[in-house]
């Protein structure tokens, strides 16, 4: 998510129902869902970087510190969650 000037003005609230309805359908599938993201912008920016990420893991999202970060803690994530593969 970016911040900032020409960003919108709430994203992590614009985002929030659709990060809720999306664990409903993954739920009602008996299919576990994990969202991960990263936040780019400061406490200066009119989003306020705080509020957006305090708003992100009220929704369980799962925060990284970049986007660099936030793909390596995707990968370990399904990689933790990977089954082994039968041999045949």
């Amino acid at each position: 998510m970016v911040l900032g000037y020409g960003a919108h003005p709430d994203p992590a609230a614009a985002l929030a129902p659709a990060i809720a309805e999306a664990r409903k359908i993954a739920s009602r599938s008996k299919r576990g869902l994990v969202i991960v993201a990263s936040v780019c912008g400061t406490a200066a920016d009119p989003q306020n970087l705080e509020r957006q990420e305090a708003a992100l893991r009220a929704a369980g999202v799962h925060l990284a510190p970049s986007n660099a970060g936030a793909a390596r803690l995707a990968a370990a994530l399904v990689g933790a969650g990977a089954r082994p593969r039968r041999r045949s």
